[in-house]
C-alpha cells in the first residue's frame, strides 16, 4: 500500500476503528509485559535467607551471590528481550487482527446506512412522480388561457384527487414499514384462523372484482405470535395473491405441520414471479417485470418488504416458491403454543 492509501485508510470509518482496537491491543500487552517483567525483576533480586540454594554452597557465600546475580542479570535482559519480541509479533498479530475485526463490526452499520441513504433516495423518488404529476396538471390549468368549464374543473379536481391518494398511499406504506421494523412488545398465543379472518376482510372486495374464490383450509390452531401483525403479514400476502391472479382465479390458504411448527402457505395459480426477480422481491421499491408491475392495482413494491419486516421481528421464516404461468405459494412458518 501507498502512503497516501495508508492514510485514506486510517481516515476511514473502518480504519479509525481499526487504529482504536489496536491501540487497546498493544496497551493491554504493554501492560502484561511490564506486569510480568515486574514480578520476574522481584524474584530475581530475591535476596538469599540462608534457605534453598544458599545452604548448597557454604564454603564459598560471596561467589555464590555474585553467580546468583550475574544470572539473574542475564535472565533479566532475556526476559526483556523475549517480550520486546513477543510485542513486535502482537503488534503484527494486533494489526491484522484490529482490521479484522473494525471491518466485521463496521460491515452490518455500513449496510444499514447505505440501506437508509437507497430508502432515501427511493422514497424521494417515488414521492416526485405524483408530486410532478400534480404541478403538471394545475399548471397546465393555469395556462389555459380561454375559461375553464364546471366539466374542465371537475376533470381537474378529480386527477388531483387520484395523485393526492397516491400520495396517501405512499405515505401510508412508508410509514407502515418503519412501524413493521419496531419489535413489538409482547408475544402471546394468537389463534391462526382468527389472524386469517382478519386479513381476509380487507381483501374481500378486491377479490369479488376479479372474480377470485378464495379457499379457506387454516385449521384453529393458537400460535405464539402478535395478532394485529400477523393479520398485517397474511394481508399483505393475500393482497399480492389477489393482485396477481388471473381473473376467476382461485387464492388458497392452508397448512402444514412439522416438529410444533405450523407453516401457513398462501398459494395462487396467478402469473407467477420470474426467476431473476426472486432474489428481490422482498426489497423495498422492487417491482418486477412489466408483467407483474403494470396493473390496475399495483402499489408501489412496499407490501412485501413489509412483510418481510414484520416476518424477522416475530421471528418467522418468510419464503417464497413460483413458477412462470403457473403461480406463486408465499409461506411463514410460526411456533404452535403448548396446548394448541
Amino acid at each position: 500500500m501507498t502512503v497516501a492509501q495508508i492514510k485514506h485508510y486510517f481516515q476511514s470509518r473502518t480504519g479509525r476503528l481499526a487504529l482504536t482496537y489496536l491501540v487497546i491491543i498493544m496497551a493491554m500487552t504493554i501492560i502484561f509485559s511490564m506486569m510480568i517483567f515486574a514480578i520476574a525483576s522481584r524474584q530475581f533480586d530475591r535476596p538469599l535467607d540462608g534457605h534453598g540454594a544458599g545452604r548448597i554452597i557454604m564454603g564459598a557465600p560471596d561467589n555464590l551471590r555474585v553467580l546468583l546475580n550475574q544470572r539473574a542479570e542475564e535472565a533479566r535482559a532475556e526476559l526483556l528481550l523475549s517480550l520486546l519480541f513477543l510485542n513486535l509479533g502482537m503488534l503484527g498479530f494486533g494489526m491484522w487482527f484490529s482490521n479484522y475485526l473494525a471491518a466485521r463490526t463496521m460491515a452490518p452499520i455500513e449496510r444499514a446506512m447505505q440501506e437508509q441513504v437507497q430508502f432515501v433516495s427511493d422514497a424521494s423518488h417515488e414521492l416526485r412522480t405524483p408530486l410532478t404529476a400534480l404541478t403538471s396538471l394545475n399548471e397546465v390549468a393555469l395556462r389555459r388561457k380561454n375559461k375553464i368549464t364546471d366539466a374542465d374543473a371537475r376533470d381537474l379536481a378529480a386527477k388531483n384527487v387520484a395523485e393526492t391518494n397516491k400520495l396517501y398511499l405512499l405515505t401510508t406504506s412508508l410509514l407502515g414499514l418503519v412501524h413493521a421494523e419496531q419489535k413489538p412488545e409482547l408475544m402471546q398465543p394468537v389463534e391462526l384462523q382468527r389472524a386469517v379472518s382478519d386479513a381476509m376482510e380487507h381483501v374481500l372486495q378486491l377479490a369479488q372484482e376479479k372474480s377470485i374464490t378464495i379457499n379457506d383450509a387454516v385449521p384453529n390452531v393458537n400460535v405464539l405470535s402478535h395478532a394485529e401483525r400477523l393479520a398485517q403479514v397474511v394481508k399483505i400476502l393475500l393482497e399480492n395473491a389477489v393482485k396477481y391472479s388471473h381473473k376467476a382465479g382461485t387464492v388458497m390458504l392452508y397448512t402444514k405441520t412439522h416438529d410444533n411448527i405450523v407453516t401457513l402457505f398462501v398459494a395462487d395459480s396467478g402469473i407467477g414471479i420470474a426467476e431473476k426477480d426472486m432474489p428481490h422481491i422482498f426489497n423495498r421499491f422492487y417491482r418486477a417485470d412489466q408483467s407483474r408491475s403494470k396493473t390496475r392495482n399495483d402499489g408501489y413494491g412496499i407490501g412485501l418488504a413489509i412483510a418481510k419486516a414484520i416476518s424477522e421481528q416475530l421471528g418467522m421464516n418468510i419464503r417464497v416458491e413460483s413458477k412462470v404461468g403457473v403461480g406463486s405459494a408465499f409461506s411463514i412458518d410460526l411456533p404452535l403454543t403448548h396446548g394448541a
